[in-house]
């Protein structure tokens, strides 16, 4: 996963102590997708990572479900701003969903930072893995 810091195999760790197809495997995957098309502001590539029935919160409201609104939301991100995935923990809750959580860090083309944490949950859905719930919130005990 591309990031910024000096050491990007520490900020990112499996301490979930699962097995090659772990949870971790599942949410860091579809977190590099999802980074990759945040990157590159493309909001159809982004809202493909998501159920067709997602619920979804970013930084600004409303609550949204569905891909459809996922992609409204982010065909409205300002442009130039990247996304940095800093950690991510994650666990299986059952073998066909993972959920975890992660710090990203947003930064818009002025420079301006905003810390996050990500509430994710995923779903094996037809043997593809999507995002099913995805919830951000400003994580105020970041500074950068």
């Amino acid at each position: 996963m591309p990031a910024s810091h000096d050491d990007p195999d520490s900020a990112l760790r499996d301490n979930s102590g699962e097995s090659e197809n772990s949870a971790y495997t599942v949410l860091r995957g579809l977190l590099e997708l999802w980074q990759a098309a945040f990157d590159n502001q493309d909001a159809d590539a982004a809202a493909a990572v998501f159920a067709p029935d997602a619920l979804f919160k970013g930084l600004t409201p409303p609550l949204l479900s569905g891909r459809e609104a996922i992609r409204g939301y982010y065909k409205k991100v300002p442009p130039g701003t990247q996304a940095d995935i800093l950690a991510l923990q994650a666990i299986s809750l059952t073998p066909d969903i993972a959920s975890g959580h992660a710090q990203i860090l947003f930064t818009e083309a002025n420079g301006q930072k905003r810390p996050v944490c990500l509430s994710i949950t995923a779903q094996n859905i037809k043997g593809q893995w999507l995002i099913k719930s995805y919830h951000v919130s400003p994580d105020p005990d970041t500074s950068h």
